[in-house]
Parts: structure tokens; C-alpha cells; sequence
């Protein structure tokens, strides 16, 4: 069996670039583990809720692909989240197993995800439009951007056009 592995935060829930990454990786396997890293994060979105939200989702938009999500909690010491997260996934060794991965990954953690029977796959990361809460779009291309202008841009501090005495 062809498993495709998928890690993400999910802190904001799926965006586009999440979108489009699995569903390259529903497109190219048999079955996608999807895992939510982080799972002990509670701010601004329990884990309860990033996979209530995942689950709608992934089920609405791939109907017909077999999916699994796991929830990952940062192991102590955190070099372990490799087998963490075989272990807690239940990802077997006899699988064609490949690991998605958009930003760069220490070598370390590639040469134990091979030990571990698990493929890196860097693939080119695609930028998409992102509405802030002011109302401008930005192209970005990952969660991480999207968490800093939601950082920056706190909706309730922009003025939409409306001016004093209006």
C-alpha cells in the first residue's frame, strides 16, 4: 500500500496551501495519514477542534479518498517525533510510506524517517491569496505567514473606510 504522510499545526485550520498539498498526496497514494501536530496547543484552537475541523473538511472535499488523522503531542525531548509519530499513527514499515514536506527538514530527520522505512518527499511549496482582516490580499504560501499577519492585523483595530463624523 502507497501511504502518504501529511504533518501540519493546523493553528490556522487548513488553508489552501494544506489543501493543495493533500490533495497531491490523496492523488499520488492509497491512503493519507494526516497527522496534527501539536496536539497539546489549546490557543486559539483545541485539538478537538482542529479535528472536528479536518474531518469536515477532508471528508466534504475528498469523499472518495481514504484518509486517517492522528493527533501528535510535541514529544519530550522533541528529536523524537519521528518515532512519535510512527508509533502513534500506527504507520507500518512494509508500506511504500512517504513523508510530504514543503519547508526544509534537518538531514538527521531524514536519515531516521528512512530508518523508520519512511521516504522524504520535498515538494515545491505554491503561494495562494490570503484576505487579511484588513481587507488586503497577500500572496503567501504557509500557515506560518498567515499566523503573522493575523499577528500584525487584529480586526478589530482596522477601519474599514469609516471615519470620524461619517
Amino acid at each position: 500500500m502507497r501511504v502518504g504522510i501529511f504533518l501540519g499545526r493546523a493553528i490556522p485550520f487548513l488553508h489552501p496551501g494544506h489543501l493543495w498539498l493533500m490533495e497531491k498526496i490523496l492523488k499520488e497514494n492509497d491512503l493519507m495519514v494526516a497527522c496534527i501536530g501539536s496536539a497539546q496547543l489549546t490557543e486559539p484552537f483545541t485539538i478537538e477542534e482542529r479535528r472536528a475541523h479536518w474531518q469536515r473538511q477532508l471528508g466534504g472535499l475528498f469523499p472518495n479518498k481514504k484518509f486517517v488523522i492522528c493527533e501528535i503531542v510535541d514529544p519530550v525531548p522533541i528529536d523524537t517525533w519521528p518515532e512519535d509519530m510512527v508509533r502513534v499513527c500506527g504507520i507500518k514499515a512494509d508500506d511504500q510510506n512517504t513523508f510530504y514536506r514543503s519547508d526544509p527538514l534537518d538531514p538527521k530527520y531524514i536519515r531516521r524517517l528512512k530508518e523508520l522505512g519512511i521516504e522524504v518527499k520535498k515538494v515545491k511549496r505554491k503561494s495562494f491569496l490570503f484576505m487579511a482582516p484588513d481587507g488586503y490580499y497577500r500572496r503567501i504560501s504557509s500557515g506560518t505567514e498567515v499566523r503573522m499577519i493575523l499577528e500584525r492585523v487584529k480586526p478589530e483595530e482596522v477601519d474599514h473606510g469609516k471615519r470620524e463624523g461619517k
